[in-house]
Parts: structure tokens; C-alpha cells; sequence
């Protein structure tokens, strides 16, 4: 089997959004992805509205890390990424560490639930839709990675050639 691809989510706090989009991708374990998340300014805690809506979606406790600045993402014992994503529009491309490797470089701006003033059942759904939104686009990501894997095999099959013209 071959390693994991990696990738880094990143958002302000590194609390909602992120955190959401990192226990999606590690509790698909087939997907073959290993997702961390961080931010700059990271809460003490992972909210919990968050939680509640992970929660009631099935993803168990053990797919949410607490939450982490980005620089411990960055030097050379830090993990190489193949992707990293932004997902508010607060983070900037320009202020982030220097990543080990070459990651591509995505963002998904995906709305803030916190942005708008609403009661306690209003916030729980708010949560529970972006954290829908999050998965559709989850799996349209990760549908596009095994597309891509699919068109370079296809593109690097020399097995058609003739035997000896390889290269020529």
C-alpha cells in the first residue's frame, strides 16, 4: 500500500472549520489522506458547537486534535504536506511558515457560522450545515485526487508500446 498523501488545513483559530475538515478526511481511512489542522492564532479549545456537530454526524471524538498554532508545522522535523488549504478568508497565503516540500496551495471559502448573531438552536444549525457543506466538499476533493491518480497512470502507461521503444 502506498503512504498516505498528506495535507494541512488551515483557519484563524483552528477550531470550527478546520478542525471539521481534518476529523472528515481521518475518519474516511480509506481515503488515503492524513489530514492535520492549524492556525495562527489558535483557541485553547476546539468549539463546541463543533463538536455537538460532529458528533451528531457520527465522526467520533478521536478524529478532533486540539487546537494547534502553525508553527508547529513548520522546520525540517515537521511533516512534509502535499496540499495545504486555507478555509476563511482571514488567513493569508503571505504570512504562513515556510512548509516543508512544495504543497499545493488551495483555499475553500467556506462561510463563518460565528459571523452572525443567532440563538443557541439557530448556531447548532448553522454548525450542522457548514459541517454538510465541509463533507460534500470532502468527497468532491477527494474524488478529484483519485481522478487525478487515475489520468497519470493512464498517462505513464508505456505498457502499449512496443518491447525497446520506450522513450524514442
Amino acid at each position: 500500500m502506498s503512504p498516505a498523501s498528506s495535507i494541512l488545513i488551515l483557519c484563524r483559530t483552528n477550531s470550527v472549520t478546520s478542525t471539521m475538515i481534518e476529523a472528515l478526511l481521518n475518519a474516511n481511512e480509506h481515503a488515503g489522506w492524513r489530514a492535520f489542522s492549524a492556525g495562527p492564532e489558535p483557541a485553547l479549545t476546539v468549539n463546541t458547537h463543533t463538536m455537538s456537530a460532529l458528533k451528531n454526524s457520527g465522526i467520533s471524538a478521536r478524529f478532533v486534535t486540539s487546537p494547534k498554532c502553525w508553527h508547529l508545522f513548520e522546520g525540517p522535523d515537521a511533516p512534509r504536506f502535499d496540499v495545504v488549504l486555507t478555509v476563511s478568508e482571514d488567513v493569508s497565503w503571505d504570512g504562513m511558515p515556510k512548509w516543508n516540500g512544495v504543497p499545493r496551495l488551495l483555499h475553500w471559502p467556506l462561510p463563518d457560522p460565528l459571523a452572525l448573531s443567532c440563538t443557541p438552536a439557530e448556531r447548532a444549525g448553522l454548525f450542522a450545515a457548514l459541517l454538510d457543506l465541509a463533507a460534500t466538499r470532502v468527497e468532491a476533493f477527494l474524488e478529484e485526487e483519485r481522478e487525478a491518480v487515475r489520468v497519470g497512470s493512464i498517462a505513464n502507461d508505456n505498457s502499449w508500446l512496443p518491447s525497446g521503444r520506450v522513450g524514442t
